[in-house]
């Protein structure tokens, strides 16, 4: 190898650093000369940092590399995951006034070295960590109909293609969609008369129940007075009303009663009403041993009354 004397290598970088700076400051004569008096002034600290920032580089190269090919011994899938609807089916429908759509991928197991393309042109994968990135797929001017969007991934030696289509609905489509939906609105007003009609049915249902409830709970309570106040009726009737036993039963018990006064006296009821007047009974209360309905007719409480002939 050939030596380069210090003085040639020192004039050649010094000529490469004045062409670059004069591109830079495209000849302004004033800046140039500032920024070389900087350059000049901080040199060792700037090739200490032009070497760390190649260090840097290769050890990124370096690291991709190793990332890439354990990737590829292991046999690990790229995997690409869609944002929103796209996300099962690769597929995004869109409404016919929209013409412009962004979708996001998200990207895994791929190394920092990984490129990524749609429809051929070049994209690049965002927020690289942890063998993970995303790229954002901007869709602008899109036509009616299907817009196809291949997304294309690749690794090394392993490659991943994936399609996404974005739908934008047609005019056909629309007119179709509005028809539909003026059916579904149709049918809903239908089937809400149709709810409205039978509420109101339940409800004269109920209150037809409601209303014979309380007829029949009218009913049972008139029917209760009624019992009441012929309770007290008859009440009063056997206040008033004086029982008078027959004179032949009395005259015929009195011998009896003197022989065996301690013997209980056996009592002889009509048959009814005829054979009661015969024996001076009438106006016989209930609770009187000889009362019997077959003797009130009436039913007031008083069998044999003396106003019925």
């Amino acid at each position: 190898m050939r030596a380069v004397k210090p003085g040639v290598a020192k004039r050649v970088n010094s000529e490469k650093w004045r062409q670059m700076l004069n591109e830079v400051f495209r000849g302004d004569t004033g800046r140039l000369k500032r920024a070389r008096q900087v350059i000049h002034k901080h040199k060792k600290a700037i090739k200490v940092a032009a070497i760390v920032i190649v260090v840097a580089m290769v050890c990124h190269v370096t690291n991709g590399y190793a990332v890439q090919d354990t990737l590829y011994q292991n046999k690990v899938p790229i995997t690409v995951k869609l944002s929103g609807s796209a996300t099962e089916t690769g597929r995004v429908d869109i409404d016919q006034s929209v013409d412009e759509y962004a979708v996001v991928a998200s990207i895994s197991d791929i190394s920092p070295l990984a490129d990524a393309k749609v429809n051929g042109a070049k994209k690049n994968i965002l927020n690289y960590s942890n063998k993970s990135g995303r790229i954002k797929i901007n869709a602008t001017g899109l036509r009616e109909g299907d817009n196809k969007y291949i997304l294309q991934i690749i690794d090394g030696k392993r490659k991943l293609e994936k399609t996404v289509v974005i739908h934008r609905q047609t005019k056909v489509e629309l007119s179709m969609k509005k028809a539909e939906e003026k059916k579904k609105a149709e049918e809903g007003k239908k089937k809400q008369a149709e709810l409205e009609k039978k509420r109101a049915k339940e409800e004269r249902r109920l209150a037809e129940e409601r209303a014979e409830e309380e007829r029949k709970l009218a009913e049972e309570r008139a029917r209760q007075a009624e019992e009441a106040r012929r309770n007290a009726v008859a009440q009063q009737q056997a206040r008033t009303h004086q029982y008078r036993p027959p004179a032949q039963s009395y005259q015929a018990q009195a011998p009896q009663q003197a022989q065996a006064p301690q013997q209980s006296q056996a009592v002889h009821c009509p048959r009814n009403c005829h054979e009661a007047r015969q024996m001076g009974m009438y106006n016989i209360p209930r609770g009187h041993p000889c009362y019997s309905y077959k003797l009130d007719a009436d039913r007031d409480g008083f069998g044999c009354d003396t106003r019925r002939k």
